[in-house]
């Protein structure tokens, strides 16, 4: 993919939080810019509010970004680091922390990204996290 092309790609998200198991799908959009790939999509909740995601990975990490009716919440995943974030609710900022257990990026027919992270609060753990994303264009 080239610098600035922006391609239909389709978007497999598999989420494994504290022994549970989860599988979503979007479409959305892919493009490289300076070596950094950013993929956005939408995803709708049961109420039906519409939360936008952006990604933007490299080989050392990715940030996500979510936009919606509670906010704008971003966060960073890079291998053994511990990074704070505000977490954003309709009641108001929540200040946690998130320490990245593994990261990997591999570029081939497919993108695919792993991450295992914690999310604290404070020196509580709230959740522990495995997340594969596949990213697939045609």
């Amino acid at each position: 993919m080239k610098d600035e092309e922006n391609a239909l790609a389709r978007i497999v998200i598999c989420r494994e939080q504290d022994g549970e198991r989860e599988r979503n799908e979007y479409t959305g959009r892919i493009k490289e810019i300076n070596n950094r790939v950013h993929v956005a999509f939408n995803e709708y909740s049961d109420g039906g509010s519409k939360i936008c995601h952006l990604l933007k990975v490299d080989p050392d990490g990715m940030e996500w970004v979510r936009t919606g009716e509670a906010g704008k919440n971003k966060t960073a995943f890079r291998a053994g680091l511990s990074l704070p974030f505000l977490y954003s609710t309709p009641h108001g900022e929540i200040r946690l922390k998130i320490v990245t257990r593994g990261f990997s990026y591999t570029k081939k027919d497919t993108h695919k990204i792993c991450v295992s992270y914690t999310l604290y609060d404070g020196n509580t753990i709230l959740s522990e996290y495995n997340t594969d994303i596949e990213i697939i264009t045609s």
